[in-house]
């Protein structure tokens, strides 16, 4: 008997999650909470593992339409300088000329143009990048993280997963490829929290 209420809840869940989209409030406003986002990103470096790091500090919001998603939004501003790599030496370079060049360049920052969904739990947002002044399309993505029948917007929280690859040498930054990789991962994991 148990095994027939997993197997139902299983089959339920996405037609629970798509019926939640299409029944709740239009305009819903969700922030990046900086305790709860992780802003990562990954990149080869020759036959060694990859280097792995992460920005802390950043802002950004969702703006949700349940009923229409297509007029969602989405903004993210990272503060460059806020890299780490676990290795302050390392971090102090990719800060310079030859990476993020922070004295000059601050933020990056990527502001969605559309967006559509692409299954039960899923999304694409097409954008524009800025980083070092050069601002060049990116598509990311969106992935509601968990069982979504379980969704907690209740209490005003939501949390997805986004992630998308990026050429570093299309926004000027072409230092030392291929020995470092062009390509660049990058996610975003998060538990956003709903503005009033």
């Amino acid at each position: 008997m148990h095994g027939g209420h997993s197997a139902f809840r299983r089959f339920a869940a996405p037609i629970l999650w798509m019926a939640s989209l299409c029944t709740s409030d239009a305009g819903e406003r969700y922030i990046l909470s900086p305790s709860n986002t992780h802003v990562g990103f990954q990149v080869g470096y020759g036959n060694n593992p990859p280097t792995v790091g992460e920005f802390r500090a950043f802002e950004g919001e969702l703006d949700v339409d349940f009923d229409r998603p297509e007029q969602s939004t989405v903004t993210v501003k990272i503060e460059a300088a806020s890299i780490d790599t676990g290795w302050d030496l390392r971090n102090a370079f990719i800060r310079g000329p030859a990476f993020f060049n922070v004295s000059r360049h601050h933020d990056v920052t990527f502001e969605s143009t559309a967006i559509r969904r692409t299954g039960p739990r899923t999304l694409e947002a097409k954008g524009d990048m800025t980083m070092l002044g050069v601002t060049r399309p990116l598509t990311l993505s969106v992935t509601l993280v968990g069982d979504p029948a379980t969704i907690n917007r209740v209490e005003g929280a939501l949390t997805i997963y986004i992630a998308g690859r990026l050429k570093r040498s299309d926004f000027g930054m072409d230092a030392f490829v291929p020995l470092i990789s062009d390509r660049v991962e990058v996610s975003i994991r998060t538990t956003l929290a709903r503005t009033p």
